[in-house]
This record gives structure tokens, sequence and C-alpha cells, in this order.
């Protein structure tokens, strides 16, 4: 169908050398000049190293639901690498309905926050049907990119409304040799309206065909087959709990993958934790090829206060990354000799504990 549609665009654009280059698969034309887009009208992110064959690529949906075809999938993620998805959905279900469709339309399906097991529910109060004019930050250098989106319609749990925001906010880091140095780093903050304790639960519907859990210290997820790897390290490990599920059909349907009426088990860790208030956490998402050479070796927390959370990814050469997020309401903290700007950020810092490049994110939307 995409080839289709390209063959078709340079009909009508013949002037566009990059549908050229899409439509012939690389032997005409040129690549875009740009590798990653914010499309605003849709809350679309795209983020990717390059046009190659085994560039690093992540989408999120920031945006409404739409009118028809609509699916509850506020802040959902996919990652891919090398043309190999990594994190995807649990597909799409047959128009004739039933369980497994439905599961594929709610964000049971997806990769976000959930919260006492509740659910969004834009499409039956018809919220979001077009972009209310939400103004979401995307910021695109050299070294590293930010974007940022909103879900601020709620969780329903059966017998209750759980209302507030979850902001989700990402930072790629490519490093000096992208693709083999790139990786994310996701920030997830839920802002419940009452200061009651709620549970949350982050799922991720992973495509390679085995998953293990590292220890239960770290609980860092691993992910592989013959094709790509996945790492899964949470920054935050007080308190979190680890489930994989795999093909569950009760209390209900999650863990599969479906396209049509056919099903099949597919694996989704699904981190949990308990908090009171307003809560942080992170996640480093880190692809690799099939021979598993990460470009991060481990994760260190240096700061986790209400709404503020910082983290130092350390590189397997000596070298890290400090990535931030922090409360624009409190003084920003000095961590390792280092006076962190702007609300979101990220330091590259070299062997010998020098920063080399600074990423600032201002409180400013445009």
């Amino acid at each position: 169908m995409i080839d289709d549609l390209m063959q078709q665009s340079v009909k009508l654009f013949p002037e566009r050398h990059d549908y050229l280059w899409m439509a012939t698969k690389g032997q005409q034309g040129h690549p875009p000049d740009y590798h990653s887009r914010y499309f605003p009208n849709a809350g679309h992110v795209v983020m990717r190293t390059g046009w190659g064959p085994n560039e690093k690529y992540l989408f999120m949906d920031a945006g409404p639901v739409g009118a028809s075809h609509g699916k509850e999938d506020k802040l959902n993620i996919y990652l891919d690498y090398g043309g190999h998805q990594l994190i995807a959905s649990g597909g799409r279900g047959s128009y004739s309905g039933g369980p497994y469709a439905a599961y594929t339309g709610s964000i049971r399906g997806y990769n976000t926050i959930l919260v006492d097991r509740g659910v969004h529910a834009r499409i039956p109060y018809r919220a979001e049907i077009y972009d209310e004019g939400t103004a979401r930050r995307f910021i695109v250098n050299d070294h590293f990119e930010y974007a940022e989106g909103f879900h601020t319609h709620g969780w329903y749990a059966p017998g209750k409304q759980i209302a507030g925001k979850q902001t989700r906010q990402i930072v790629f880091v490519k490093g000096d040799r992208a693709p083999e140095s790139s990786y994310w780093v996701i920030f997830d903050t839920v802002e419940p309206n009452d200061n009651a304790e709620h549970q949350y639960e982050a799922p991720f519907h992973i495509r390679p065909n085995h998953a293990q859990l590292i220890d239960e210290s770290s609980w860092i997820v691993h992910a592989w087959d013959a094709k790509a790897s996945l790492r899964i390290m949470p920054a935050v490990t007080e308190g979190l709990s680890v489930e994989k599920v795999h093909g569950q059909t009760e209390p209900h349907i999650q863990g599969w993958h479906v396209v049509g009426d056919a099903h099949a088990p597919m694996w989704t860790p699904i981190f949990r934790w308990n908090a009171q208030g307003t809560t942080t956490r992170a996640w480093v998402l880190v692809p690799a090829g099939p021979d598993q050479n990460w470009c991060v070796d481990r994760v260190e927390l240096k700061r986790n206060v209400t709404g503020s959370l910082v983290l130092r990814c350390i590189r397997p050469d000596g070298r890290s990354d400090l990535i931030y997020r922090c409360d624009p309401n409190i003084a920003l903290p000095t961590i390792d000799g280092i006076q962190l700007k702007g609300d979101v950020g990220a330091i590259s810092i070299d062997e010998t504990g020098r920063p080399v490049n600074q990423f600032i994110v201002t409180q400013s939307r445009e």
C-alpha cells in the first residue's frame, strides 16, 4: 500500500526527489533532508537516526483520537531498529468485533500508563475529536532531541473515575556514533487530582520472541530474537515490580498480538508501583542489534523528589549522559558539580567527568 501511494505521489509531485527516492527504494532521487519530525495537528512525533537500512526509530502519538477509526492510544510509542519492530502494540482487531478487537482499541493494547487498572475513554465521551491547539515542545539539534505529550482526560476503572493528567517527555540521546550510540529516555509524570494512593502500570508490548527479567534489583527487562534486541531499564526501582504477561485471558485480555481474527501470544512486561500524589518514573530504552552490543551499561539514579528525576546513563567506555526532568517551580539542583538548567535537559560527559555537550529545554511552549 505504501509503495502504491509513493508511486502515485511521484506522478503528482515530480519535483519531490524524496518521493522518488521512496518510490524507487533508494535507487533514484534522495532521502528527505531531515530525520525527525513533529506533526502538530495530528500530534505525531517521529524521532529517527537516519534513512538507512540499519537506523533507530521511535514514534509517539500525542494527538487527538479523531472522528472515526480512533484508538485509545494517547501517548503510545513504537520503537524500531533496522526495520525490526521492538516495541509494538496489541495489533488490530477484526471489524466483526469481539474481546480481542476491543483489546486492540483499548489503552491496554498500547504502551503508556494505566491508573488503578483504569483505561482511557476519549471515544465514548467524544473528547479530543480534533486537536484543541495543544502546545507541545519539540526540539532537535545535532546531539539530542526532545518531544512531549499530555493526556488530560483521566482514567476509568470499574465503578470510578480517576481524574488527573499524564505528561510524557522523551529525550533522544544520539551519541557520537549514531545509530549504534543512540537511545531514548522516557519520563512519565502522573498528577492525579486527589491525594489518594493509586496503583500505576506501565506495559510494554514486545515484538521479539524472547524476553526475560535480568534480576529483581535492577528490574531490567531484556528482549531479543535473531534480528534485534532491546533493554528496558527503569531509573526508579524502589517499590517496583514487573510481571511478564504472555497470552493472558483473565481477568482481562493482555499480552497478545492480534491481526483480524487471528491472535498469538506476545511478551508484555508490565511495570507496577504504588504512589500517593504526583509520581514520576523514567524508562531508558536501549535498542541493539543481534550482537547485543549495548550503548548503555547501567543507569544511576541521582535525584528523585516530587516532580523531579535526575539519572545518569553510563556507557561501557566510561562516558555518560546526565538526563533530567525537574519541577519548574523549585530551584534547580547541582549534580556532580554540574548546575542543571531548564526543566528538561541532557548533558554528555566524557571519561574524565568533563561536560562536552549540553541540551536545555526551557519552559516556554510555542
